[in-house]
């Protein structure tokens, strides 16, 4: 489109890896109630923001293998979303018909 990614987004030097919450989560992620929730959220909102990072200087795949190892079931579900979001057809008019749908089949 024309445009240099550093200037278009705002965080973009932003690193998106779990470090500070990787313990977090590996206490977490197996349990239940409230701190599995919140455990689940952290693993999906820093597998999401480690792949869709704009800046191709930082190297997420050794923090995602950790990730994968931790759940690899939540991991999974992770890389559909991800795999059905890059093949999403912005392009079509009738987004729920070929988005959503097979989405929700697959799962």
């Amino acid at each position: 489109m024309g445009f240099e990614r550093r200037k278009f987004v705002s965080d973009y030097d932003t690193h998106r890896g779990y470090k500070d919450k990787l313990e977090f989560i590996l206490d977490y992620i197996g349990g239940t109630g409230d701190r599995w929730r919140i455990a689940c959220r952290l693993y999906l909102g820093r597998c999401f923001a480690m792949k869709a990072c704009p800046n191709d200087d930082f190297n997420y795949e050794d923090q995602l293998k950790v990730l994968q190892h931790v759940d690899s079931d939540l991991y999974q579900i992770c890389e559909t979303v991800w795999n059905d979001w890059e093949s999403y057809d912005y392009t079509d008019n009738d987004s729920f018909e070929n988005s959503y749908k097979p989405s929700l089949a697959n799962s």
